[in-house]
């Protein structure tokens, strides 16, 4: 992620080393990121959330059309998991109170056992 062109924008470029960059998305992102085999990218922004097919050799890297996933609720930020299946996101309050949260960690253990 970046800000350098004037709105936040995700970048790619070769790791390690460098030799590179080149700027994936055209509209102000939320955040972003590959998902697990490097093949697909996932990014987003308050109101739409896509993924992208890219490809990547020595010297360039092509980014396929982004199909859009779903529209969220308003968010302010966006995390995935490695397989795309999962999403966490925050929502903008609205109300301009803030909303509690609660983040639920290992909820398995919390199951009754039968």
């Amino acid at each position: 992620m970046s800000d350098e062109s004037g709105t936040r924008q995700l970048y790619v470029s070769p790791f390690p080393g460098g030799g590179g960059k080149w700027q994936v998305t055209t509209g102000l992102i939320g955040g972003g990121g590959f998902m697990r085999g490097g093949k697909e990218i996932i990014f987003g922004n308050a109101t739409a959330i896509y993924a992208a097919q890219v490809s990547a050799g020595p010297s360039s890297v092509q980014v396929g059309h982004p199909t859009l996933l779903f529209k969220p609720p308003l968010i302010t930020a966006i995390a995935f998991s490695a397989d795309g299946q999962r999403f966490l996101m925050s929502p903008l309050a609205v109300s301009g109170q803030d909303r509690p949260f609660a983040l639920v960690l290992d909820w398995p253990a919390l199951m009754p056992r039968n």
